[in-house]
């Protein structure tokens, strides 16, 4: 529950479930139903199957059989032995149960209304379990950098990365984990495979592998970045780089971004403000860089506002998280859980609303969503997106259309706007606020029971409900927002070009509070 995998009605459910079962199967002369017995151990491997690995999904899997063991009473002898499935995030499924064979029937099932109760309770939990959304994974170190997800103590824990020297240290840490490995294979007298081994020596050898491709795919990108925006005006490309937000309680917005979704802190500013990152922010030159940077600001020293801000909002900040973010860190680091169901949409201390879900990219940030009014407002944004030199490409287009099935459902008429590749920098989407439909009694009911696909592409029955109502977030944010994007030097601009520290020019967009 901490971890926001179990919807709360579907928790309820399960413990009434449970509790009328064992009212049911109280203690008394209860006929065993060998029947069910004899197909439970079949049954049980199905479930267990059916589950993705993760610890969501092996909890819900032991609860469907633990219901299923209620429900034959004294005929659960067969389940003698029975050992919970192996609840871990790595790849992989849960290893085939053996269980004792049940004991041959002498005589014909009998069943009364206990048991066939019992038995559709549990029948209807162990589904219910089915259709919960997966705990999804993704890590491929190779694209996706490594992340401070629920590391408690971040600042000491999982420091920043510096932008030169990675492949040198990488590198060292590779010589030393293949020496692990050597000597641990020595001993084992074979080939160690994948959770062979208690120190995971391959497991380190495959990281840190993974890391240095991971390095030298982010050079050739940095390279590219900088040689274009730095090669002159003639160049089309803008890079967005920054979002400045203003936090009443720095350090509490700088420990949710960190520690619940996973960035680093890399720069310190005078006022006590701070940048945070999934990488060294901006195009200073390295093997590290070109990441969307977040920069924190105390609201106590936010300047006055110069000149008519932008007709946009700040809306939220998409992120695709290669880790599972988890709930408790989220909430003990001061954030809002408003949604946790399939997805993450959750709320820091200062406000900012952010949407994620799991994915690999090579920067998390794949956008800052602005929120504006339909009609002239959505023109007026668009045309000073492209005075930015941001380039609409039409509608957002699910980029993981399994880890996104259950994201809310966008407005009509969104626009994504980019500078560059959208598969390795963060760009704009625009999205119109939707105006909130009044509904008639007979919109709220379910749409009815209906035949659809569960996550193995099996047919299956379910009860589908009236679709969730297409909304707009805006963020709470203390003061206007800040877009920062990165120009060529010399390329025209709609306001004043500041120097950036890495050669290129920088413009801002003041949005809307």
């Amino acid at each position: 529950l901490a971890q926001g995998h179990f919807p709360l009605p579907f928790l309820s459910a399960t413990l009434l479930a449970r509790m009328a079962l064992q009212a049911l199967m109280a203690p008394s002369a209860a006929t065993p139903t060998r029947s069910i017995a004899a197909a439970l151990p079949h049954f049980r491997r199905r479930l267990l199957r059916r589950q993705r690995s993760g610890v969501g999904g092996c909890a819900i899997a032991a609860l469907g059989v633990m219901l299923l063991t209620l429900a034959v009473g004294k005929a659960g002898s067969s389940l003698t032995g029975f050992v919970a499935p192996p609840c871990r995030r790595s790849g992989g499924v849960p290893p085939r149960l053996a269980p004792t064979p049940p004991p041959a029937a002498t005589e014909p099932p009998s069943w009364g209304l206990r048991e066939a109760l019992a038995a559709l309770a549990a029948s209807a939990v162990a589904v219910a379990s089915v259709v919960v959304p997966p705990v999804a994974q993704a890590r491929d170190g190779t694209i996706a950098p490594p992340t401070c997800v629920s590391i408690i103590d971040s600042a000491q824990n999982c420091p920043a990365r510096p932008s030169k020297g990675g492949t040198l240290i990488t590198e060292g840490q590779l010589r030393e984990a293949q020496a692990r490995l050597d000597e641990a294979e020595k001993k084992a007298g074979k080939k160690l495979g994948l959770e062979e081994s208690q120190l995971g020596e391959l497991e380190m050898v495959n990281f840190w592998q993974a890391e240095l491709k991971r390095l030298t795919f982010n050079k050739e990108v940095l390279g590219n970045l900088r040689s274009e925006i730095l090669s002159g005006s003639a160049s089309p490309l803008r890079f967005p780089s920054r979002l400045t937000i203003w936090a009443d309680d720095v350090a509490k917005e700088v420990e949710f971004w960190c520690e619940a979704i996973g960035m680093q802190r890399y720069e310190s500013l005078a006022g006590g403000g701070a940048v945070v990152a999934f990488g060294p922010p901006g195009l200073m030159p390295g093997e590290e860089g070109a990441f969307f940077g977040l920069e924190i600001q105390p609201s106590s020293g936010r300047p006055a506002q110069g000149g008519a801000p932008s007709r946009a909002r700040l809306s939220y900040v998409s992120v695709a998280t290669p880790a599972l973010i988890r709930i408790s860190r989220v909430i003990a680091s001061g954030g809002v859980l408003i949604d946790g169901y399939g997805y993450y949409d959750i709320r820091s201390p200062g406000g900012i609303e952010v949407r994620a879900y799991i994915d690999d990219r090579r920067d998390p940030v794949e956008f800052v969503a602005l929120a504006v009014n339909e009609g002239e407002d959505m023109a007026a944004v668009g045309k000073e997106l492209e005075a930015f030199g941001l380039k609409p490409s039409g509608p957002y287009q699910m980029v993981s259309p399994v880890t996104q099935s259950y994201m809310p459902k966008l407005p009509d008429g969104n626009v994504l706007y980019g500078g560059g590749d959208p598969k390795l920098q963060a760009q704009v989407l625009v999205v119109p606020i939707a105006k909130p439909k009044q509904k008639s009694f007979f919109e709220l009911l379910p749409r009815g029971a209906s035949i659809v696909m569960d996550d193995q592409g099996r047919p299956t029955v379910d009860i589908l409900e009236q679709e969730d109502e297409v909304t707009t977030p805006i963020s709470l944010v203390q003061g206007p927002p800040r877009l920062t994007v990165l120009f060529p030097k010399g390329a025209p601009a709609p306001s004043a070009l500041a120097a950036d520290a890495s050669g290129a020019e920088a413009a801002t967009l003041e949005l809307s509070k």
